[in-house]
């Protein structure tokens, strides 16, 4: 069964990755990546719509997880995309390592992201 890593993508293709994250896992599984979204379904289908090379009318495969909701699709139909969406893995939560905290209880005087 072929894989990621051993399938070209044709360079007419645009790469879109929704975030830093995936596009990091895709560039190392494809090669490149040609777009980058700010983090969020939303930010994408935004800056999709925005980029020249979007074009009009592309066809856009979307390979999502199949709990993820239909805002990217939404959004790119509406900017004239024609959307094929395959639902390829699922997310789930992480298990719980401790048991969650108050705010309150931890005596922060700041909060360091």
């Amino acid at each position: 069964m072929p894989t990621l890593r051993s399938l070209a993508v044709p360079h007419r293709c645009l790469v879109a990755t929704v975030g830093a994250a995936t596009a990091a896992a895709a560039r190392e599984r494809l090669g490149r990546i040609d777009f980058t979204g700010a983090g969020t379904a939303a930010d994408l289908g935004a800056g999709l719509a925005a980029d020249a090379r979007f074009g009009t009318a592309p066809n856009i495969l979307l390979a999502l997880a199949v709990n993820a909701g239909d805002t990217l699709e939404r959004t790119l139909t509406a900017a004239g995309a024609r959307c094929t969406r395959l639902d390829v893995y699922r997310t789930i939560a992480a298990a719980e390592v401790e048991p969650k905290r108050r705010w309150s209880a931890l005596g922060a005087d700041a909060v360091l992201l």
